[in-house]
């Protein structure tokens, strides 16, 4: 079903959240609690008597009629999905955030692959971004690539994604699970 507004996509991507933390934990969803950084990393409050204890990490994106949810045990984890769309910004916000070479590959692209591309890009950004507990500014001082693994997804028609989790040797788990409107 489509959620016709931004916040009613908002509430059921968070709501879902709730649900898989609780399930994770031993806990009705209204007892999750959140904490934020100061970039806007949630972290779990009071972890419950489940058997994972403080020991999860999360993260949530949303897009379009989209929400990705990223568990982590042990590791930090960030995820970012995008809708596929053309945006005539696309090409300043990549000279901002994106390496020379990213940039000058962007723009020998024809102008239908631009957008995708550059949204794959983004969501890899973002996804790493949102792992380290950092914001974009702070992508100067964010440690070694190396020490990360990136998952490139297609999680539905029309969207692009990707995860990023501490260490390496993961196996990324997709499960598709719709939501229904209220």
């Amino acid at each position: 079903m489509r959620y016709r507004t931004p916040r009613r996509r908002f509430i059921a991507a968070h709501g879902a959240l709730r649900k898989l933390l609780g399930a994770y934990l031993g806990l009705h969803p209204s007892e999750v609690a959140f904490v934020h950084n100061e970039f806007g990393k949630p972290a779990l409050i009071g972890a419950g008597p489940g058997q994972f204890g403080g020991r999860l990490s999360f993260n949530l994106s949303h897009s379009g009629d989209l929400a990705l949810i990223g568990i982590a045990l042990d590791a930090e984890i960030g995820v970012d999905v995008e809708y596929i769309r053309d945006e005539p910004d696309f090409a300043e916000i990549a000279g901002w955030f994106f390496a020379a070479e990213e940039v000058e590959e962007l723009n020998r692209l024809p102008d239908e692959l631009r957008g995708r591309a550059f949204l794959s890009g983004w969501t890899r950004t973002e996804a790493y971004a949102k792992a380290r507990g950092a914001g974009l500014g702070g992508m100067d001082e964010m440690g070694q690539p190396q020490d990360w693994s990136l998952y490139v997804l297609e999680p539905a028609a029309g969207y692009v994604g990707a995860v990023v989790v501490e260490g390496s040797g993961w196996r990324v788990t997709h499960r598709h699970a719709p939501l229904e409107e209220r």
